[in-house]
């Protein structure tokens, strides 16, 4: 369970940082 876990974070953190960074770039433009 704890690897499952792991990745799970992983990906979850991995996805956050693309929203964010997406937003980041659509704030800036406009």
């Amino acid at each position: 369970m704890k690897k499952t876990w792991n990745v799970i974070l992983k990906l979850i953190i991995a996805v956050a940082s693309a929203v964010a960074g997406v937003i980041g770039r659509q704030t800036m433009i406009f």
